[in-house]
C-alpha cells in the first residue's frame, strides 16, 4: 500500500469511494438517509492538505479537509474532514484509515495545525474505531428523523405556536439562554452571548421558529431551516433544527417533546420528509433528548495535538 498526495486525477475514484460509504451507512441504517449526491471534491485536491491510498491502480482510500480554520476547539488552528472528504474500501478498512492519518497528520502538524475534526459515519465501527485509536475523542453529533414514521399526535392545546419573521425577536433571550448553558460544566464552550442585532441579522428567509407558551410566556423554542452540518442535510426535502431551548423550570414537564410533536406535524403538511439535528455530545441535556427521538448518522470526532510539538 503506498500512500501519496491528493491530486485532481483521484477526484473520480475518490467520489465513488464516497458514494460506496454512504450506501453503506443508509444499508445499516434501513435506507433512513435521503439521498444527496456527493459535492464536488476538487478543493481537496487543490489545497494540497490531502492523501489517497492506493494498491497498484486500485484507490483503496482518500482522505481531504478544509483549512486552515482559525481558533478550532481552542486557540489552536485547525482542519476539518467532513463526512464525504474521506473514504475507504470496506477491507481493512481501519488498517487503510490509519496509515492515511499518519501521513496526513504530519502534513497538517508541519503547518501549525494542531485541531483535529473528522466526520465520520457514526455506524461505520471499524472507522471510529481506528480514530479512537488515534486520540480523537467524540463531540458531534449529526442525528435524523423521517418526519413521516414520527408518531404524531396532534394536540390543539394553545400550548404551540410558530412566530412570524416580525416576531423573532422574542426568542433571543432564549437563545442567549442556550449559550449560558453550554458554558458551564461538562460543556465548557467558550461562547458569547449576542446582542439583539446580531441575533436578527443572522435570520435568513428559511428558518422558521416554533414556540411552547405558559401564560403569554415563552418558555420553549425550537428553529429549524434548510441548511445543516452535512452534504446528506442539504436535501431539498429535509429540514434541520439549529436551535433549541427549554427554560430551567419547564425541563422535564414534556414540553419539548410536545413542541416536537407540533414542529414535526406542521412539517407533514408541507412535503417535508426527514428532520436533521447536529448537537454537541458532550453536553448530556441535548445528548438525552435528541436521541429519543433521532437516530445518530454522523459522528465528529476530534483531537488536539499538544502545542508544545512545534515550540
Amino acid at each position: 500500500m503506498k500512500v501519496i498526495p491528493f491530486k485532481h486525477n483521484h477526484i473520480q475514484q475518490a467520489k465513488k469511494l464516497a458514494e460506496l460509504n454512504f450506501a453503506e451507512e443508509n444499508k445499516r441504517l434501513n435506507n433512513i438517509l435521503p439521498t444527496e449526491s456527493i459535492p464536488d471534491l476538487s478543493v481537496f485536491a487543490k489545497n494540497n492538505m490531502g492523501v489517497v491510498a492506493y494498491d497498484g491502480d486500485v484507490m483503496l482510500g482518500f482522505m481531504g479537509c478544509y483549512g486552515p480554520i482559525n481558533n478550532l476547539f481552542g486557540k489552536s488552528n485547525g482542519i476539518w474532514s467532513p463526512v464525504h472528504a474521506h473514504g475507504t474500501v470496506e477491507k481493512n478498512r481501519k488498517k487503510i484509515y490509519s496509515l492515511m492519518y499518519q501521513h496526513v497528520a504530519k502534513i497538517w502538524v508541519d503547518q501549525g495545525l494542531l485541531s483535529h475534526c473528522i466526520t465520520l459515519y457514526a455506524n461505520d465501527n471499524n472507522a471510529i474505531n481506528c480514530f479512537f485509536d488515534n486520540g480523537f475523542g467524540k463531540r458531534l453529533v449529526d442525528a435524523v428523523m423521517d418526519v413521516n414514521s414520527f408518531p404524531c399526535k396532534f394536540e390543539d392545546d394553545n400550548l404551540c405556536f410558530e412566530l412570524e419573521k416580525d416576531q423573532f425577536a422574542k426568542v433571543h433571550s432564549l437563545s442567549n439562554l442556550t449559550t449560558k448553558h453550554l458554558q458551564n460544566s461538562p460543556s465548557f464552550m467558550p461562547r458569547k452571548e449576542e446582542s439583539l442585532q446580531s441575533f436578527m441579522q443572522d435570520i435568513t428567509d428559511d428558518i422558521r421558529i416554533f414556540t411552547a407558551q405558559i401564560d403569554g410566556k415563552i418558555v420553549a423554542y425550537l428553529k429549524i431551516q434548510n441548511e445543516g452540518e452535512t452534504f446528506i442535510s442539504e436535501n431539498k426535502n429535509m429540514m434541520n433544527v439549529t436551535g433549541a431551548y427549554v427554560i430551567d423550570e419547564y425541563r422535564g414537564s414534556g414540553i419539548s417533546s410536545k413542541l416536537l410533536n407540533y414542529v414535526v406535524s406542521t412539517l407533514k403538511n408541507k412535503n417535508i420528509t426527514h428532520l436533521g439535528v447536529d448537537y454537541e455530545s458532550l453536553n448530556p441535556t441535548a445528548n438525552s433528548f435528541w436521541q429519543k427521538h433521532f437516530v445518530p448518522y454522523t459522528y465528529g470526532l476530534t483531537r488536539r495535538i499538544d502545542e508544545r510539538i512545534i515550540e
